[in-house]
């Protein structure tokens, strides 16, 4: 859950830098013009509203002991030993700006303004310079410590609607949680032989598991499992509730168990950023098996991290897709799984609430050893929930209301790091409402229909009694088809007379394929009602196939006989010869007959066809006795 946090005016917090700060000094005074204010945020930051430089030329710039200032007379000087390297931000809290009020970066002492904004009513994001460090301040998208979006989000690629699928206060569960609100992390398990469909979810203020199950259009509790369809949660041990935030499952599914992130002790409020596993079992209860306590790590780029603020999301992302596109390490290493003792088959990304980063941990399944593998900026203020979508082999990034209901996908590029590919309005934007949506999940490719698969949202703040919404995404499944060929045609009758090749066609949907195009199949051999059938799939799991039925291939002839008349037997007179054809597979289509007079003797010519086309030629000669003279 987050809770806004009241911001004084005055005091200045730690500062959080994007790029290199060098320590050592360079003469600011031939290159302190190149600092710009890059972006501003003058409402919903955290800890304090703040202000954002970069260094728009090719050298480093000191910049110790310049000062930010509002309109008024707060002042806020940037710490010593600070340099900003080309290229590089730096961001300063400064407290609280007002809704109409200026940015003024200064050099020290404030003897004269190197730049300045001024805004008279407060952004809906951020104010920001599109594009970095030269372009104009436009209302956007908080990106704080990453490069700024500048220009509109992309409509969101599904469904303009999304709709309540859940009960009026569903999740209410104790006098501390009357309202049925805080529910975070979703997690959604397809179904599977026979086993029906599945949402799970996770409540922050109590530390509770859910099991939900689809009744029509409605999710409901499952009420088989724990208590009405909830399971309490502790840490190890089994006193402690955890502040569950995320939820995730890995390529085992349930079987693998579930993980989850967590940012403190529900109760205590004690800062605790953990990731723990939880293997489900019989009982109202879960204590976690494992448990890892990222704040060390965390402690190195984040001195003060709030206790609520800490890990929002978590997905876990199979290694098969991390070596196929040669992931990096945050030292630039090729990502090596051999490298990281008992982590199982994937890595587990989180994104910290606070900052909008999203980290990768290759965690010790057999105990609570880490390693951070590689970090990166979303492009977001905050990160509310992180989802790997399997098929697309996308990881999406989900920010709340404080951005508009934006979601970004993030793919690894040539260079081996995740980078963004996509940036999304919520569906119906402005339509619909901004909603605290701090859980998301997508269902599999096999679940399209129409073109579009469900998504699913949570709600941490229970609009109107209700937190789970669902939306749709658009996909397509892939196309397989068949096609036939011979050197001779089909006949009428639904025979060929030669050999039939069956050559498939290929199209993708909305994902790839996880594999080449059935290669041709050539049928031989004579047969009737033979078939051939193939598959493709998905890099989403889906298996579609085409089948070529009924194909009937005769390529043996008939048999064919003259009867009624014997070759080079002499008759009286003409004969009336008749053509006699067997055929054991396709069946005779037509036999004739035809004479042809030379002199005293006549040419029979029999022909058979079969149904498939094939014919059978046979011919003999008899004679005409010579008539008596009479005398």
């Amino acid at each position: 859950m987050r809770t806004r946090h009241l911001v004084l005016s005055t005091a200045t917090s730690a500062l959080l830098a994007l790029g290199v700060l060098a320590t050592l000094p360079s003469p600011a005074h031939a290159a302190d013009t190149d600092v710009k204010i890059n972006e501003i945020e003058s409402q919903d930051g955290f800890p304090d509203d703040w202000v954002e430089l970069i260094n728009t030329g090719g050298s480093p710039v000191d910049i110790s002991s310049y000062v930010i200032r509002d309109s008024g007379n707060n002042i806020f000087t940037i710490p010593a030993g600070t340099t900003i390297q080309p290229g590089a931000l730096f961001t300063l809290d400064v407290g609280s700006l007002g809704d109409s009020d200026k940015a003024r970066f200064m050099t020290p002492g404030s003897a004269s303004e190197l730049d300045s904004f001024t805004w008279t009513s407060p952004a809906h994001g951020t104010y920001s310079r599109c594009p970095d460090g030269t372009g104009g301040f436009v209302d956007a998208t908080p990106s704080k410590n990453s490069a700024n979006v500048c220009g509109p989000a992309s409509p969101w690629p599904g469904g303009n609607a999304t709709a309540v699928a859940d009960g009026a206060n569903t999740f209410t569960v104790g006098a501390a949680n009357a309202a049925g609100d805080d529910v975070s992390g979703l997690a959604y398990q397809a179904a599977d032989g026979g086993n029906p469909a599945t949402l799970w979810a996770v409540q922050n203020t109590e530390g509770t598991l859910y099991k939900l199950v689809r009744s029509g259009a409605t999710w409901v509790r499952d009420t088989t499992y724990g208590t009405n369809g909830a399971k309490t949660l502790f840490f190890p041990g089994g006193v402690t509730a955890p502040d569950t935030e995320g939820l995730t499952l890995t390529g085992a599914g349930v079987a693998g168990g579930f993980f989850s992130s967590t940012e403190r002790e529900a109760v205590s409020k004690v800062s605790r950023p953990s990731i723990l596993q939880f293997v489900d079992g019989p009982g109202a209860t879960l204590t976690a098996a494992h448990e890892w306590n990222l704040a060390a790590d965390l402690a190195s780029d984040i001195p003060v991290l709030d206790d609520n603020m800490a890990l929002e999301g978590v997905t876990w992302v199979p290694d098969s897709y991390l070596t196929s596109k040669g992931f990096r390490t945050g030292g630039g290493l090729v990502y090596d799984p051999a490298s990281y003792p008992h982590h199982g088959t994937g890595l587990f990304f989180v994104g910290v609430e606070q900052t909008g980063t999203v980290y990768a941990y290759a965690l010790d399944l057999t105990g609570s050893a880490y390693t951070r593998v590689a970090s990166f900026p979303s492009g977001f203020p905050s990160v509310m929930d992180l989802t790997y979508e399997p098929g697309t082999r996308k990881l999406w990034a989900v920010c709340d209301d404080t951005c508009g209901g934006r979601t970004a996908t993030f793919e690894v590029n040539a260079s081996g790091a995740f980078a963004r590919t996509g940036f999304f309005e919520r569906p119906g934007n402005p339509g619909s409402a901004n909603l605290n949506n701090e859980g998301f999940a997508i269902a599999p490719q096999s679940e399209c229909v129409n073109g579009l698969k469900p998504t699913f949202y949570a709600d941490d703040s229970n609009t109107d009694g209700h937190v789970i919404r669902v939306g749709t995404l658009n996909c397509s499944l892939p196309r397989l088809t068949a096609s036939l060929t011979s050197a001779k045609a089909k006949t009428a009758a639904g025979w060929y007379g030669a050999p039939v090749t069956v050559t498939f066609a290929c199209t993708a949907g909305s994902l790839p394929l996880s594999g080449g195009c059935p290669a041709p199949v050539t049928l031989g051999g004579s047969g009737a009602d033979q078939s051939v059938t193939r598959s493709i799939s998905d890099t989403g799991g889906t298996t579609v196939q085409a089948s070529a039925t009924d194909i009937d291939i005769d390529t043996v002839a008939p048999t064919v006989a003259i009867k009624g008349v014997k070759k080079g037997k002499a008759y009286p007179k003409k004969k009336k010869p008749t053509c006699e054809a067997t055929d054991t597979l396709s069946g005779v289509a037509g036999c004739t007959i035809t004479q042809k007079k030379k002199g005293k003797k006549y040419v029979v010519t029999a022909t058979a066809t079969d149904r498939a086309g094939n014919t059978t030629t046979t011919t003999l000669t008899y004679k005409l006795k010579a008539k008596k003279k009479k005398k």
